[in-house]
């Protein structure tokens, strides 16, 4: 809940991690998942996926785990999870 990481998965509320990853690495992963790990795919049609997300959903969750990063400035972080007519704005 809170990014804190597991036995299953690392930790996204982590700093070096939201420091060094753009946001479609995010969405991406999401979407596709990653081979190799228990990390499957939510992309809607995707026959491996584990719930169908929307677009606008995977890309909520991607302005969620991005709200953690303490490096994004006041004005970003406000764009990003698009205060601005009601879209979230990727960067």
């Amino acid at each position: 809940v809170n990014g804190e990481g597991t036995d299953f998965g690392p930790a996204l509320n982590n700093q070096g991690f939201l420091s060094a990853v753009p946001d479609d690495f995010i969405l991406q992963t999401i979407k596709r998942g990653r081979p190799g790990t228990v990390m499957r795919p939510f992309e809607r049609g995707n026959p491996n996926a584990i719930v169908d997300l929307e677009e606008e959903e995977i890309e909520d969750i991607v302005a969620f785990i991005r709200s953690w990063d303490k490096e994004r400035t006041g004005l970003e972080t406000w764009l990003f999870k698009g205060v601005m007519g009601g879209e979230t704005t990727l960067k």
